[in-house]
């Protein structure tokens, strides 16, 4: 013990500066975890200056000390560590110092047939759920989401007498958000047809949710047995294939648990969630969506969308339409393209849809001839359609079906 103390004394006494470095770089480091350390769900600016001058200051007194044992290589490594931290630095600033949230990443502690390991998330089951939207002081909307027993929302007003079903799957826009149960897609498609519809889609869902809704449940003895014919929807717009990636912006904000689909040998299959099914990847999002540098250079990974990524999701989207066919003994399934306010990469969109069809998927496209504006939104705060874009939309959904059948 007293030559290891004799050696750490030599070191300092040898090494003044680079060891006042590396006290300093430690000491920052702590104040940095300590201003971090508070219950709330951000990370004070104050708490990342300080981390990153800790991080410097210790790249620093790392450089020195290897240069100055002549271990060149490492020492190159340091500097350039040094360099990352003072541009991470140099970006915080230039981003004003915003707060950084706090994310637990953690899966839930339940077996893993539980549906929070199937979806990710889901509405609770048998439920009514209260959302409002509140902004500067104006209630954007005061609605409520009534939810049943297989975690899907309620469509009012089934008619007992109509023999056909209507499946709807897909996102926020499919589910209604902002609406009452009685605005929402499906519901005016029943409205105008001789159809009863279920709606499965959800708030920040993808094609991954839709297939893995349909390998879970057999949707078939969810449905009343005399409505015997019918079709299922798929309301589809660009930002699903994100999400059905596990990009990274995606990931961090919500899906983190969602299903995780690849292919492997030529073959689609489930792989646990984007969390547990792809670690590596998983864990270097979690290491770079809050930096300053991704964030002020709007880095996205991946740096784009591939004809893999196309690939893969039009492959899901053949599975999900394969695995209805078995349930309903028919392959009355589109994918309804939903008029945009915005065109996201249309060029992406159309290579998408060719792929698509190629996999012999019909598509009902809504989108063309339809000029979506501001009119269309619920507010001008609040992108998400309105009541009177769901009815426009649901009377020409009908119009193609019929053309179609």
């Amino acid at each position: 013990m007293s030559h290891l103390l004799n050696k750490i004394k030599s070191f300092f006494r040898d090494n003044k500066l680079i060891a006042t470095l590396l006290i300093l770089g430690i000491l920052f480091l702590i104040i940095s975890k300590v201003l971090c350390n508070g219950e709330t769900s951000s990370i004070p600016p104050s708490s990342t200056i300080f981390g990153l001058i800790g991080y410097i200051t210790l790249s620093l007194a790392t450089s020195i000390f290897l240069f100055k044992t002549k271990k060149i290589l490492f020492a190159n490594i340091g500097v350039l560590l040094l360099l990352i931290f003072s541009v991470e630095l140099c970006c915080f600033f230039l981003l004003g110092f915003p707060e950084k949230n706090k994310f637990n990443f953690e899966l839930p502690d339940v077996e893993e047939t539980h549906v929070a390991n199937v979806f990710g998330y889901v509405p609770y089951a048998d439920s009514i759920v209260e959302d409002k939207k509140v902004i500067n002081g104006e209630t954007i909307f005061d609605v409520n989401y009534t939810i049943g027993s297989s975690h899907e929302r309620i469509t009012p007003k089934h008619d007992s007498l109509k023999s056909k079903y209507a499946l709807f799957f897909g996102c926020s826009i499919a589910f209604g958000y902002g609406l009452d149960d009685d605005q929402t897609l499906p519901y005016q498609f029943q409205n105008h047809s001789d159809y009863n519809s279920y709606n499965y889609g959800y708030s920040g869902y993808g094609t991954n949710h839709m297939l893995a809704r349909l390998q879970y449940q057999n949707l078939r003895e969810a449905i009343p047995t005399h409505e015997k014919n019918g079709a299922a929807f798929y309301i589809f717009y660009w930002d699903h294939i994100e999400r059905s990636i596990g990009s990274m912006d995606h990931y961090t904000q919500w899906l983190y648990n969602a299903p995780y689909y690849e292919m492997a040998d030529g073959h689609l299959k489930r792989n646990k969630t984007f969390k547990n099914g792809r670690p590596f990847t998983s864990s270097i999002y979690e290491i770079l969506y809050q930096s300053s540098i991704v964030n002020y250079f709007d880095i996205k990974f991946p740096l784009s969308i591939s004809e893999n990524h196309l690939d893969l999701v039009s492959e899901m989207v053949l599975e999900s339409k394969n695995t209805y066919t078995k349930q309903f003994g028919n392959d009355n399934f589109y994918v309804v393209i939903y008029p945009t306010y915005e065109e996201e990469e249309p060029e992406k969109l159309a290579q998408f849809l060719v792929y698509l069809e190629k996999k012999g998927i019909d598509i009902i496209n809504l989108d063309e001839g339809f000029d979506y504006d501001w009119s269309y939104a619920i507010h001008a705060n609040e992108p998400h359609p309105n009541a009177f874009s769901n009815d426009t939309t649901g009377q020409r959904l009908v119009q193609h079906l019929k053309s179609q059948l």
